[in-house]
């Protein structure tokens, strides 16, 4: 009876094999008379051409693994690295979405004694202690406390990177899900009221006000808004339109231009008057920066920052947040004008399908998702519907 080689077997997830995501199992080297050393190695997404070759890299990869091979115990913090590589690497998730994630390992594990304890020798018990600490201090400063949502997102990356070591059988159980997830506050998006949204483009000049009234008119996220070139929008058309094509974002403090948050945000919206009025005086401003600075203007942002750039998505939030404390409104963000531009749109229109599209949402499901609450509001006007077209039948009491 011979030794056991290294092998790969390919298989198609999903029912009937229609899905683009390959199952990779790895059998290891066991002497003869060994039981089998199976193992689930990460997903991999793409054509059979690709899984094919796929295959044969990692063959050729670990031609050389001895008998007896395991593989090497990694740290929760190196652990963690890894599987955001790897969900990278297969497309689950962005660039963006990559480097935050490694930001929170940065920030909130490699800091604490939980990095430097073997993935394999992780208990219920660390994952407990560890986020008891997160909820008393900031790891990076010792002082100011983590938002609620921070510290969710912390304990979904610990839970989704032992979940994928257990299908990859480094680990038997998945500690985390033995401990209690940390609350989260998930009420109703908050929209603003016509008369404050009123109050808030009085107290706000210049760009910001731009900005807010953009926001407001038109439900365009923050790093779309920092995105928008002249070339985006259309003055002379019928009717005049902006295109969403970019969205700016703060990657280790450098600028990254990328695409927009789902492949639904880009899309095309039409301009009022009112933002059509909006926009002439900055276009002409624009076309004297184009003079001066020598650059095409469909290359010229709308929102520029002092050095003529694209706007840092924290430095339009800082503008906005003093407007709202100078209206009496510290906790409303400059999301919360999206927010309101979908709550009234929707009461306006009734139409979700129309409202998502003009939101950029992935699916009407994620606007019916964040907003369903407006729909108790309409429930309650419709009680009966067939009360005028029924007769009423009441019993006549004796």
């Amino acid at each position: 009876m011979e030794d056991i080689k290294f092998s790969i077997t390919l298989r198609k997830r999903g029912v009937g094999g229609k899905s683009d995501t390959w199952q990779v199992r790895a059998e290891y080297p066991t002497a003869r008379g060994r039981p089998r050393d199976l193992r689930y190695l990460p997903a991999f997404r793409g054509t059979a051409k690709e899984a094919e070759a796929h295959k044969r890299a990692l063959i050729r990869d670990h031609a050389d693994v001895p008998v007896g091979y395991a593989p090497k115990a990694l740290t929760v913090a190196q652990a963690c690295l890894d599987d955001i590589a790897t969900r990278l690497a297969n497309n689950h998730i962005g660039r963006n979405t990559a480097q935050w994630q490694r930001d929170l390992v940065a920030h909130y594990i490699a800091s604490t004694p939980l990095s430097h304890i073997q993935l394999d020798a992780l208990t219920s018990t660390h994952v407990e202690a560890f986020m008891r600490e997160l909820a008393g201090r900031d790891a990076r400063n010792k002082t100011t406390k983590l938002a609620p949502s921070t510290r969710a997102a912390v304990y979904r990356l610990l839970s989704q990177t032992c979940q994928q070591a257990v299908v990859a059988r480094a680990i038997r159980w998945n500690p985390v899900s033995g401990t209690k997830p940390p609350r989260q506050h998930t009420g109703a998006p908050r929209a603003v009221e016509f008369d404050a949204l009123e109050r808030i483009l009085a107290a706000a000049q210049g760009a910001t006000r731009d900005v807010l009234e953009l926001a407001m008119r038109t439900g365009m996220r923050r790093g779309e808004i920092c995105g928008l070139s002249w070339g985006d929008i259309d003055l002379t058309a019928d009717p005049p339109v902006l295109q969403i094509r970019r969205n700016v974002t703060v990657i280790a403090g450098a600028r990254v231009i990328g695409e927009p948050k789902t492949p639904a945000a880009k899309r095309t919206i039409p301009l009022s008057d009112d933002l059509v009025a909006l926009f002439r005086p900055l276009l002409v401003t624009a076309r004297e920066n184009v003079l001066r600075l020598g650059v095409r203007l469909p290359d010229l942002p709308v929102f520029p920052e002092v050095d003529g750039g694209w706007m840092f998505p924290r430095s339009l939030t800082l503008r906005v947040k003093r407007v709202m404390h100078k209206v009496g409104l510290p906790d409303a963000r400059l999301h919360d004008m999206r927010h309101s531009f979908v709550t009234h749109a929707f009461k306006a229109t009734g139409d979700w399908h129309l409202v998502s599209a003009r939101a950029g949402h992935r699916n009407v499901k994620t606007t019916i998702g964040l907003y369903g609450h407006l729909l108790a509001d309409d429930a309650k006007k419709v009680v009966d519907p067939m009360a005028l077209a029924i007769p009423v039948r009441r019993a006549v009491s004796k």
